[in-house]
């Protein structure tokens, strides 16, 4: 335990999760410094990941704002969502999908990690310095797949509602198999397609 607490201190990780009266100690100066720090990294690693983003340009296979937000809840407590929503929301405005949706997605992306930091406040004895196998195994199945899943369905049904990405997967697995078809098949699945899209 004791070479627990020399290894935390060292690296200034802390051992425990941290309370909620650590969490809310400290000057309104310093939340505000951490917040804007915190927000401008999110954007920052978001547009990083918009640069591999297929299908619309928010659905991309790289997301590490997720890690950073998730990161500053759980060092600096629950109430610095506001600096994650307004790191979502700024990097989402910027691209060319309506305003309302980087609404939304920034409202699930907070969700997410509000959600999976406070689940993790609740496993008991968790630990941030990750030494013990089940507080490796608690983080990945709270954060990295349970709450993980909020976001993406916000963020692809604002997206779909909006009209920047259409729920055809049929379709597409039709193009996928059309492009590399024999002729007479090709033909025949270009006829039923066009016959799809001509009665949507």
């Amino acid at each position: 335990q004791s070479a627990n607490r020399t290894f935390s201190a060292r690296n200034e990780i802390p051992e425990r999760m941290p309370s909620r009266d650590s969490q809310e100690r400290g000057s309104g100066t310093t939340r505000v410094l951490v917040g804007l720090a915190v927000a401008i990294a999110y954007v920052g690693a978001a547009q990083l990941g918009f640069r591999v983003a297929f299908v619309a340009e928010q659905i991309t296979t790289v997301w590490a704002p997720t890690g950073i937000a998730l990161a500053a809840l759980l060092l600096f407590g629950i109430r610095l969502w506001p600096a994650i929503w307004l790191g979502a929301f700024v990097a989402n405005a910027g691209s060319e999908a309506p305003l309302w949706t980087a609404l939304l997605i920034a409202s699930g992306n907070t969700l997410e990690a509000v959600a999976g930091t406070w689940a993790l406040q609740h496993v008991r004895d968790f630990s941030l310095t990750f030494q013990r196998v089940r507080d490796v195994v608690a983080f990945v199945i709270v954060a990295a797949v349970v709450c993980t899943a909020i976001s993406a369905t916000v963020g692809v049904t604002a997206l779909a509602i909006g009209g920047l990405v259409l729920l055809d997967v049929p379709g597409r697995i039709a193009r996928v198999l059309l492009e590399n078809a024999p002729d007479e098949e090709s033909n025949l699945v270009q006829r039923r397609l066009t016959h799809q899209t001509i009665a949507h």
